[in-house]
């Protein structure tokens, strides 16, 4: 069974910000972002435990996947009752901090 994915409105916000921000300054690869995050999408679309628990964020359950090509990671946590994934944060890696959930 495969999960749908549901992006947070800030999820959704930050995902619309780095995929235009890729677009823009990435003039060889300015697909990167989208096609990796499409890719990570599939992944815990059918496979929602393939990332590893978050360490880095205070709330229970949240996992993360890196996109490898862009640094950046993708938090989702996985609600089984109702067969979804949240996602809940699209964060570079060269932030430093994680993102506030």
């Amino acid at each position: 069974m495969a999960f749908a994915i549901k992006p947070t409105t800030d999820a959704a916000k930050q995902i619309r910000r780095e995929a235009r921000w890729w677009r823009h300054n990435r003039p060889k690869a300015p697909r990167l972002f989208r096609e990796e995050l499409r890719r990570a999408f599939q992944l815990i679309a059918e496979y929602p435990y393939a990332g590893p628990p978050a360490e880095d964020v205070e709330i229970a359950g949240v996992r993360r996947i890196l996109l490898g090509g862009t640094q950046h990671y993708l938090y989702y946590r996985v609600n089984e009752a109702e067969g979804r994934i949240e996602v809940l944060a699209v964060w570079s890696t060269k932030r430093g901090d994680p993102p506030v959930l």
